[in-house]
């Protein structure tokens, strides 16, 4: 904890962790001041505070993205169901305040209609909550790690008391890559593990020991020793090729009729930095970037051209674009819901397939 609260995580637990006044959703906590409930005062409190942060977690961070905040959010629950419970806790107490907290879950997914960010307890146990608190600490680390390598930091909380972390930290870093790394391949899915070598903190440690001194003064200088990775960039392959492999930015819900999508070829795309990987923010769109921006202006011209040309190679013929033609001209949405199917021809998944005035089925 006294190491955390010098890291830029500290800011979105405090978040977390403040007092809640009143819940504003549909939902109340009620249930766990009933008298089967065995943490009651306690898990009231930690259940309005659990209602109002998952409400929270999609809204614009300047620091954050949404995945980020979405994972902040899940080992902060972990962590705080946790501390309601004793080490000796009987079994069947542990399994009905988890369960409570499950249900409480699946009633705010509903009431906020935030699906992508969950918290999972599926044994119900005191370890797995144990292991969890130790991958929220791992998390917390490789998060924060830019800050935690620094001379600054180190400096911010004491020698003696950094080496302390960085040892601990050391421990639960090997258990984890022992368990779900092999040959540098991630075995565990999703885990925000990274099974190459320069987040490991013995690295860190054996550059504060380098002179014998052992000070923060030597990760003034500090270098990961990162592996050689082979890079995949648009120019490895022809234009032409990456101008018919599209990306698309749908907005699909249950109600949805029609899908009027953008469309960006690949070979516009650039490579995207690794922590943005992931991302999909849940109401709150991330606004276009301005390479993506440029093609605002003529999407429906460039969708349908790739859509022409993708349709020519696969044999439908030229009348069918005649007959998109003539919507798009009338300012009609193009329900474009086809689909490459296994024997290689395309397929349209409507509802109802045989209204479809625009020929794609």
């Amino acid at each position: 904890e006294e190491i955390l609260q010098h890291l830029p995580s500290n800011k979105i637990y405090k978040e977390f962790k403040s007092d809640v006044s009143e819940v504003d959703n549909n939902f109340n906590c009620y249930k766990f001041d009933s008298e089967e409930t065995k943490c009651k005062f306690n898990c009231s409190n930690l259940c309005k505070k659990v209602a109002r942060n998952l409400k929270k977690v999609p809204e614009v961070d300047k620091l954050w993205n949404y995945n980020q905040r979405c994972l902040h959010y899940k080992y902060w629950v972990y962590e705080e169901i946790k501390k309601l419970l004793e080490e000796n806790s009987a079994e069947g107490v542990v399994k009905d305040v988890i369960t409570e907290f499950l249900n409480l879950q699946s009633s705010l997914r509903v009431d906020y209609r935030i699906l992508n960010c969950t918290y999972n307890l599926d044994k119900k146990t005191l370890k797995e909550l144990n292991d969890k608190k130790d991958e929220k600490y791992l998390y917390d680390y490789f998060t924060n790690y830019e800050n935690i390598k620094s001379k600054d930091f180190c400096i911010s909380v004491e020698k003696d008391k950094y080496k302390n972390y960085l040892n601990a930290i050391k421990v639960l870093y090997n258990k984890k890559k022992n368990e779900c790394c092999e040959n540098n391949i991630l075995k565990c899915p999703n885990y925000f593990l990274n099974c190459e070598n320069e987040f490991d903190p013995s690295n860190l440690l054996s550059k504060i020991e380098s002179t014998g001194v052992g000070n923060c003064n030597e990760l003034e200088n500090f270098k990961e020793t990162k592996t050689s990775e082979e890079k995949l960039e648009s120019s490895d392959f022809k234009p032409d090729f990456l101008d018919q492999i599209l990306f698309t930015n749908c907005h699909i819900t249950n109600e949805s009729r029609q899908l009027p999508c953008r469309f960006i070829r690949a070979s516009a795309m650039t490579r995207r930095n690794q922590s943005e990987v992931g991302r999909s923010e849940q109401g709150n769109a991330d606004s276009l970037s301005l390479e993506n921006k440029k093609f605002e202006s003529s999407i429906k011209s460039e969708a349908l051209f790739q859509h022409k040309k993708i349709r020519k190679i696969v044999g439908f013929e030229d009348q069918e674009i005649k007959n998109i033609l003539s919507l798009l001209k009338k300012g009609t949405d193009v329900d474009i819901r086809w689909k490459l199917g296994k024997d290689g021809t395309l397929h349209c998944p409507a509802e109802k397939p045989e209204k479809d005035a625009s020929g794609l089925c």
